[in-house]
């Protein structure tokens, strides 16, 4: 039997089993992968090539970190970066001193696309409001 037939027998089974319901014939399957190393590799066989890639792929980004030449970072490294780039969203420089008189900081207007996806919220919104119910339901 070849494999895909192997795990189609299976899968249909774990279904018959579990009444037709997806979940507990997952875990059904699962258990029987773990019990049966033919259905096991057979569950995998479409899939071996893409994590044997993966773990050639792990294999050598560890290989090139582990160069005593690469200095390490910092634990915290990635949060204060996360967290400085957060700082400045949406910021920008006001003017100040002399400047500040001559042209005062603005408010910056929304984009044609937000406010069309605005319109076309409210004109949705406003639709669904004054439309009759579906169905009847009267009281």
């Amino acid at each position: 039997m070849s494999t895909a037939a192997i795990v189609q027998s299976k899968a249909l089974e774990a279904l018959r089993q579990s009444g037709g319901q997806r979940g507990p014939a997952q875990r059904l399957l699962l258990q029987w992968a773990g019990q049966d190393r033919a259905l096991l590799a057979a569950l995998a066989a479409p899939y071996l090539a893409g994590l044997a890639a993966r773990a050639i792929d792990r294999a050598a980004v560890r290989g090139r970190t582990a160069q005593p030449s690469q200095r390490a970072l910092p634990a915290d490294a990635f949060d204060r970066l996360v967290g400085a780039l957060g700082e400045r969203i949406g910021t920008s420089e006001e003017p100040s001193g002399m400047a500040a008189l001559i042209s005062p900081p603005q408010r910056r207007q929304a984009g044609e696309g937000h406010a069309r996806t605005l319109r076309a919220l409210a004109k949705a919104h406003a639709a669904r409001r004054f439309d009759p119910p579906v169905g009847g339901g009267g009281p």
